[in-house]
């Protein structure tokens, strides 16, 4: 099995999709797009100085905000 790198895949600036959350994000990914799944689509993120460090799958919501239905 191929080790899975990050670095590789963002040599370019074209956008990447990636299912992977337990990434660890370095200063070498900041200013680059992914496109992480959340379980249902695909979310746009741009990665920023202050996300170094922490995993990828934080920055996705995985579930819908509970609404209560107006009764009427």
């Amino acid at each position: 099995m191929k080790n899975f790198n990050l670095n590789n895949l963002l040599i370019d600036n074209d956008f990447k999709k990636l299912k992977n959350r337990n990434l660890i994000v370095l200063p070498s990914y900041v200013g680059k797009t992914i496109f992480l799944y959340n379980g249902k689509k695909f979310e746009k993120i741009i990665i920023k100085k202050q996300m170094i460090g922490y995993k990828i799958g934080e920055f996705v919501q995985t579930r819908k905000k509970f609404k209560f239905k107006k009764i009427r």
